[in-house]
């Protein structure tokens, strides 16, 4: 069982403590950084004025690009899915025909002994 800390984080430099387990230390303080990133664009980038509106447009942009990358996954997996069912189609032909060639070599091979 992993043991927390508190870690500081600075987000549009206001501080946070955060307790988190410390085998995450690491993992939150990246999340922290692209969360920092996200909401300095917003802010610069919008009229928005104040954390809380900075935090709730920084938000919804990251809620809109999880769902937007959601779907792109979604499809990625649905092409794979189709393109593994082919394979495993062309898999099937081939190996039939190569029983029947396999057969027709035996029938080959009988006649012309006999």
């Amino acid at each position: 069982m992993s043991s927390f800390e508190t870690v500081t984080v600075s987000i549009l430099g206001k501080e946070y403590q955060v307790n988190c387990p410390k085998d995450d230390s690491a993992a939150l303080k990246k999340a922290v950084e692209y969360l920092n990133k996200k909401m300095n664009e917003t802010k610069q980038n919008s009229n928005a004025i104040g954390m809380d509106r900075i935090a709730i447009m920084t938000a919804l942009n990251l809620a809109d690009d999880l769902l937007r990358k959601d779907i792109h996954v979604s499809k990625i997996t649905a092409e794979k899915n189709e393109l593994s069912n082919q394979l495993n189609m062309q898999t099937t032909i081939i190996d039939s025909l190569s029983n029947k060639i396999e057969n027709a070599m035996e029938k080959f091979e009988k006649r012309k002994r006999s």
